[in-house]
């Protein structure tokens, strides 16, 4: 592989490390740029103070994650490039990996059941057929 650009999908999964330590040791072996994005989804217009309230909940889970990965990259000795993104998954992993011409994406892959996707909604599955270059799942 001839990465020169690695992202790492990061949520708030245990399996979202293990993706970014597997993109570190190639990011090493091709002496790539890494990076990791999370984007979070957040109300326009919130109609209630929950939404707010849950809005500022998902900061602070965002917070404890990049101290997780960056802990992993300094253990590991590279620089970790974290960015964050607010509004449509797919769409902004999609924006991200064309305007900083990323050759390749991980993902970790949680596998939820069939109920959980559908009340909570799928990003993987549309992460990895927008994707406009190769990537690796995994589990």
């Amino acid at each position: 592989m001839n990465a020169k650009r690695i992202l790492v999908w990061l949520n708030d999964t245990t399996v979202s490390i293990k993706a970014l330590q597997e993109a570190i040791v190639l990011a090493k072996e091709c002496g790539a740029e890494i990076h990791a994005l999370s984007v979070e989804k957040v109300p326009r217009y919130p109609a209630i103070a929950g939404e707010v309230i849950e809005t500022a909940e998902a900061s602070a889970g965002y917070s404890k994650l990049v101290e997780a990965a960056q802990e992993v990259a300094k253990q590991a000795g590279v620089n970790l490039q974290l960015h964050l993104e607010f509004g449509s998954k797919a769409k902004k992993a999609k924006e991200f990996i064309e305007k900083n011409g990323v050759d390749l994406l991980v993902v970790g892959y949680a596998g939820h059941s069939t109920l959980y996707e559908w009340i909570a909604g799928d990003v993987f599955k549309p992460l990895v057929r927008l994707a406009p270059c190769l990537v690796l799942v995994v589990k």
